[in-house]
């Protein structure tokens, strides 16, 4: 699944490429709320999951969950939310399908479980090149934000738990050590914004 960081460089692309006004703050808490589960048991439920079939499969049908709700009947706040939370789960399965395409470059012979941590802060590093300190102004503006959601199906969202996830993930210090031999920066570029693309015709 991809890290937050990415979530957020996804959130930079769309916030940059929508035709209709979002409400940022709204939707940032939204594309982070799935990730606030807390506890393991809770995963499955915060990331609308079903649980594992014979064949090892926990796909959510990403459209199932986007047709639950009447956005022509929300504020601008709920509905940026609520798009959020769908940005992260429809980015979660674009990665499980689509990441593989990446070319990966061990030439080090890295460990499986040091090319795994590996990678993720090599993806971390590119993320935060392209969403710089686009959301500087929503952080400060966090602080007093709340929102009130009055949706059954994400009933389960602490609001003050994903401003506090938000808040830590932005302002994690960038990756210094990285291997960049492992992946090609344009590639991985080039994928995230087929992904903007394909989840706009998602809608």
């Amino acid at each position: 699944m991809p890290q937050l960081s990415t979530h957020l460089h996804f959130s930079k692309l769309i916030a940059e490429n929508a035709d209709d006004d979002v409400h940022l703050c709204s939707f940032l808490l939204g594309i982070v709320s799935p990730d606030t589960f807390p506890d393991e048991e809770s995963y499955y439920d915060y990331h609308f999951l079903k649980e594992n079939d014979e064949n090892g499969d926990d796909d959510i049908d990403v459209r199932e969950f986007y047709e639950r709700f009447n956005f022509k009947k929300m504020d601008k706040k709920t509905k940026s939310f609520v798009l959020g939370y769908y940005a992260h789960l429809w980015l979660d399965e674009y990665f499980k399908f689509n990441s593989s395409k990446l070319t990966l470059n061990n030439e080090f012979d890295l460990s499986d479980k040091d090319l795994g941590k590996s990678v993720k802060e090599l993806m971390r590093l590119f993320d935060e090149e392209i969403t710089g300190n686009y959301f500087d102004d929503i952080m400060e503006e966090l602080e007093d934000f709340d929102l009130h959601l009055k949706l059954k199906s994400l009933k389960h969202v602490d609001i003050e738990r994903s401003k506090k996830l938000l808040i830590e993930t932005y302002h994690e210090e960038k990756p210094t050590d990285v291997h960049e031999e492992l992946l090609d920066r344009k590639e991985y570029k080039s994928l995230m914004k087929k992904s903007v693309k394909r989840f706009f015709k998602s809608m």
